[in-house]
């Protein structure tokens, strides 16, 4: 099983670097291009539609093992064999999940084009959210005997989860190899957990969304020579949501607390989400207008460079992906007590004070600076 995640992880990788010089030479003819601007970091036109390039490297890759599996079942290994009839099964949902991902994509790509309003785009979101919900893809949550009214609360939650996760890698992408890296880490611990618990339908998935990732970072990493667009970002957001909703993060004999190991792993997008939104809100400004509030931008004004910021929201992530591994293994363990999930949890509210006292930081230096330049001659 291991020789197919790798094979996984170089075909992704291979398609997606092979696609990405042809798709930015077409979008420079075309003049798909991101401009600098007021908000922006970057200070010349850079292509868009990196984004192709990533969606292309994710199905591709799948469409490739479904026809290997289909047409030369017979040449592959036992163990390999034996979850076949368990792939194929999987084939209709994964329809559905690849329409919902096809979508979302051409949402991106409309946005990148024709520059959406925020209440038309969230509309959208939430449309095809609720397509994929309908069909089978929702938290179980223990709800079933509830019925109807415990598959509507499921369905809610979801929801609630799949628009805050989406938006919240969308949001991310305001800085050179930010979104993608980040998407990157967080399913490299989700890999680790799905290999563990032999969850190898996820873990496939993953090792396309890694391979793809990295073979973007290597032209998206500062100084970026094309940008994902939303079309990238608003697809590895929706991903990442949907994986975690078909994960199985619970057992009889866990205790609850691997429930909340998504949230541990996602916690930095989402935090900088709703930093991003509170300070938005409290200066009545528009809550999906881009702006250089984000915790990246903070540790700019802070003295870091551009490469430097990147590299510590990184390793923010890691830090509470590593909780979340962490939380997950003591938690197959019946004997762990409620201390040791408060403790790992108490890390994690520890690592997000740290930066939030950063973001603050810096947020004050750069008022100073505003208010500086405002008061000379």
């Amino acid at each position: 099983m291991y020789l197919v995640i790798i094979c996984a992880f170089l075909a992704s990788f291979v398609i997606t670097l092979a696609l990405i010089p042809l798709v930015r030479k077409l979008s420079l003819k075309a003049n798909f291009v991101d401009m600098p601007g007021e908000r922006k970091v970057h200070v010349q036109p850079i292509p868009l539609g990196g984004g192709i390039a990533i969606f292309l490297g994710i199905i591709l890759t799948f469409t490739l093992a479904i026809v290997i599996a289909y047409f030369f079942k017979d040449s592959l290994s036992e163990q390999i064999r034996n979850n076949l009839p368990g792939l194929f099964k999987t084939l209709p949902q994964l329809l559905i999940i690849f329409l919902g991902a096809a979508a979302m994509f051409a949402l991106g790509i409309f946005d990148d084009v024709k520059k959406l309003s925020a209440s038309t785009k969230f509309l959208f979101e939430i449309i095809i959210s609720i397509f994929v919900i309908a069909n089978g893809v929702s938290f179980s949550l223990f709800m079933e005997p509830w019925g109807v009214w415990g598959q509507i609360v499921s369905g809610v939650i979801t929801l609630f989860w799949m628009i805050l996760v989406t938006n919240s890698f969308n949001l991310l992408d305001h800085m050179d190899g930010l979104s993608s890296g980040i998407a990157a880490i967080t399913s490299i611990i989700f890999l680790i957990i799905a290999v563990r618990t032999e969850q190898y339908f996820i873990a496939s998935f993953l090792i396309a969304i890694i391979g793809s990732c990295f073979a973007f970072l290597i032209f998206n990493f500062h100084p970026a020579k094309i940008f994902m667009g939303d079309a990238g970002s608003l697809l590895l957001g929706y991903f990442i949501a949907v994986l975690t909703v078909l994960f199985t993060f619970y057992k009889e004999h866990h205790s609850y607390y691997p429930l909340l190991t998504p949230i541990l792993v996602v916690a930095i997008p989402i935090f900088d989400t709703l930093v991003v939104t509170v300070i938005r809100a409290k200066h009545k400004k528009p809550l999906f207008r881009g702006d250089k509030n984000h915790v990246a931008h903070r540790l700019i004004s802070l003295g870091m460079k551009t490469p430097q910021a990147v590299v510590f929201i990184y390793a923010l992530t890691l830090c509470t992906g590593l909780s979340a591994i962490l939380l997950y293994c003591l938690s197959t363990d019946p004997l762990v007590n409620t201390v040791g999930a408060l403790l790992i949890f108490s890390q994690v509210i520890l690592l997000l004070t740290i930066v939030t006292i950063l973001e603050f930081t810096g947020r004050k230096n750069k008022n100073n600076g505003q208010n500086n330049g405002n008061n000379r001659p």
